[in-house]
């Protein structure tokens, strides 16, 4: 909805039937007082004001309409001669300036912009009421199906000592799900201890799971315990289990059987209360296949099985993790947080993010940190997120071998065309839709029309 207010009634009409034809929806004031109680009780997406009024300037009425509602996005109008005035408004938070006679490519072009902020804005505070609400448990942040059901698993299983084990890809968050299963445990005040069975050197890893006795090997100059004997009363967390050497394994499934360990070089067993959960990235059945798992082992790390989803299999989760990293930076950093633009984050929910949440993460500190200004826009995300969702043939321009202008001219005539294409064909040759709804104004549409011959 937009309100209008001008004390000039012909333009009032004449605004009004502009708008109208534009497909908005409106509602003119020729009184400011009316204005102002009609926002109070039902605010509109713009006000478009005339910057001089009979009761009040416009940069009183700005004022009053941020102290309302702060999202409401408000367009002056004025008169050439007070285009100085206009500019000093928006310093004060006014989205745009029209002038008087108004140009109508213009005028549409400004509307539909601060419109597509607002609903942006709008989009943006759903998104952060549904973090802070029924999409996230503890810090994992979803809303889809998947993730509801990893949700149940995790509030039904945690309260027990059974073994977990969790797979998915690299980066999907399989920590961050160990470490929300023992907060939710009877355990939770005692330690979590991650081993993570990859980066610790395959000559230490015995040593350091189970600890060492003094004068065991060189350099051991006293005794020390292992992280097992750590988590003891609490969890560890075995990462990559899969990659444990395979005799290390017969030692850590005879220690989960018999809840004893022996330190390495010593001859004591020493009483564990553990509670293990482990974590792969393979298939743990073709692990087992590969030699790389004992059988006995899985089944004994095996008893709930919980499968994390690769982020492409969560699309409607992407907006949520989007929305919560930016949330999170600008916590940390005591700014407000910046946004995407729509273009932008449909972008970013078609991409296949084949390095899953870490990916995302990532790619968010990234631009965050990078972007200037309050908004990240299609031009600021990194080259293989716009390449695969504008869904470019590499091949046709690196077969040509091209110099870099011209190959990137290619790219962005590549896009242009299709773009052009895709939408002309979603509104049935309609112009002025396919115009409203890319946010382009119609006499650009025509020039690419003329220029790809479409």
């Amino acid at each position: 909805m937009i309100y209008v207010i001008d004390d000039d009634n012909q333009l009032l009409h004449a605004i009004k039937n502009l708008l109208k034809s534009l497909k908005f929806e409106c509602r003119c004031f020729n009184n400011e007082d009316e204005a102002i109680s009609a926002i109070k009780n039902d605010p509109p997406s713009i006000v478009l004001s005339d910057i001089y009024l009979p009761n009040k300037d416009g940069f009183h009425l700005l004022q009053e309409i941020k102290n309302i509602d702060s999202n409401i996005r408000i367009i002056m109008m004025t008169a050439y001669s007070s285009v100085e005035s206009a500019v000093e408004a928006m310093k004060m938070g006014a989205f745009d300036y029209i002038e008087k006679p108004m140009d109508i490519d213009k005028f549409e072009l400004v509307i539909n912009k601060a419109l597509s902020q607002y609903e942006l804005i709008m989009d943006n505070q759903k998104l952060r009421a549904q973090l802070d609400s029924q999409h996230r448990f503890d810090d994992i942040v979803g809303r889809s199906k998947p993730m509801q059901n990893v949700f149940i698993t995790i509030e039904k299983a945690a309260p027990s000592d059974i073994s977990i084990m969790i797979y998915g890809e690299s980066g999907t968050g399989k920590e961050l799900i160990a470490r929300s299963i023992h907060k939710y445990s009877n355990r939770s005040k005692q330690p979590f201890i991650p081993v993570d069975c990859v980066a610790i050197p395959s000559q230490l890893i015995e040593s350091e799971l189970f600890g060492y006795e003094k004068g065991a090997f060189t350099g051991a100059t006293k005794s020390q315990s292992g992280l097992i004997e750590s988590a003891d009363k609490g969890t560890i967390f075995l990462d990559e289990i899969t990659e444990l050497n395979i005799d290390l394994q017969a030692k850590l499934l005879r220690m989960l059987q018999e809840r004893q360990l022996r330190r390495v070089g010593g001859r004591k067993l020493t009483n564990v209360d553990i509670r293990v959960i482990s974590a792969t990235n393979r298939d743990p059945k073709q692990a087992i296949k590969d030699g790389k798992l004992r059988e006995d082992l899985y089944y004994r790390l095996n008893v709930i099985p919980l499968e994390l989803p690769p982020l492409r299999e969560r699309g409607s989760d992407i907006s949520l993790l989007l929305q919560y990293f930016v949330k999170c930076m600008g916590d940390d950093s005591g700014q407000a947080p910046k946004r995407f633009t729509p273009n932008a984050l449909d972008m970013l929910q078609n991409y296949s993010w084949p390095g899953n949440i870490r990916e995302l993460k990532n790619t968010v500190e990234c631009l965050v940190t990078l972007t200037n200004g309050e908004h990240m826009d299609v031009d600021d995300l990194p080259s293989a997120i716009k390449n695969e969702s504008f869904n470019l043939s590499d091949k046709q321009f690196l077969a040509e071998l091209l110099p870099y202008k011209e190959a990137k001219d290619s790219y962005v005539e590549y896009f242009e065309s299709r773009y052009l294409e895709k939408i002309l064909a979603k509104f049935n040759g309609n112009i002025s839709k396919a115009a409203d709804y890319s946010k382009i104004n119609r006499r650009t549409i025509h020039r690419l029309i003329n220029k790809h011959n479409i």
